[in-house]
């Protein structure tokens, strides 16, 4: 009998060893995109080119095998260039080059894993993300009189998110997105829109705020993409 109460309680903390594998255990992920395009416009004989960077980081912590508590960080610059074909700029002011936009951003998440055996499982992500994005604009950028728009957006808003992950190696986890949702988002713009005569002079500005939200109660799927995710600990 205490053979037998021996063997069940060895097989007990067995299943208690090989299930509690992840608790305790941090992580972080990153991405990194960039993007060039380049327009050319007749019969003015300009060339338009622009470009992008979009970075993002994330770190969590397995509170348990089954739940995660992290947070995320991202941002984005982009740049053009308003040029004749062959060479001269056809305007001196910020028309011709300079940033016309960038983003940055932060969020709070959390994930609630289901695994099944030791190489694979599902997850459900919901987080909070707060941002701020910053653009403008240019109507008849290539001749006098023209309008520049500027733009500062606030956002505040909830994301759902589901994936799978596949286990590599100790280190390193295959992540694949399966679908999202952002059925709560909530954002405060303020625009400022300029009237330029011949010579770059303001004739007229117009100012105006708009708040807004909405209430998307919809997933999309699927939404499929691919990343990695690297242990530190």
């Amino acid at each position: 009998m205490k053979k037998i109460l021996l063997f069940i309680f060895s097989l007990a903390l067995t299943i208690v060893q090989a299930s509690a594998q992840y608790a305790g255990r941090a992580f972080i992920r990153g991405n990194a995109a960039v993007t060039f395009s380049s327009a050319s416009e007749r019969p003015s004989d300009s060339n338009i080119s622009s470009g992008r960077l979009d970075a993002g980081f994330s770190k969590g912590k397995f509170l348990t095998d089954q739940k995660v508590s992290g947070f995320s960080l991202n941002g984005g610059v982009s740049n053009y260039s308003y040029k004749n074909i062959w060479g001269g700029q056809i305007v001196d002011d910020d028309r011709a080059r300079g940033v016309p936009g960038f983003s940055i951003g932060a969020g709070k998440f959390w994930q609630f894993y289901k695994h099944f055996g030791e190489q694979w499982g599902i997850y459900g992500e919901p987080s909070v993300n707060v941002g701020y994005t910053y653009s403008k604009l240019f109507e008849n950028a290539n001749s006098d009189p023209y309008v520049r728009t500027k733009r500062s957006i606030y956002r505040v808003g909830l994301s759902l998110a589901a994936g799978a992950y596949y286990k590599l190696s100790e280190k390193w986890w295959l992540n694949a997105s399966i679908g999202f949702s952002n059925p709560v988002n909530l954002s405060f713009e303020h625009s400022e829109r300029a009237d330029f005569s011949s010579g770059s002079k303001v004739t007229d500005v117009r100012k105006e705020n708009v708040f807004s939200y909405e209430l998307i109660p919809s997933l999309t799927l699927p939404s499929v993409g691919f990343g990695l995710t690297y242990f530190i600990r």
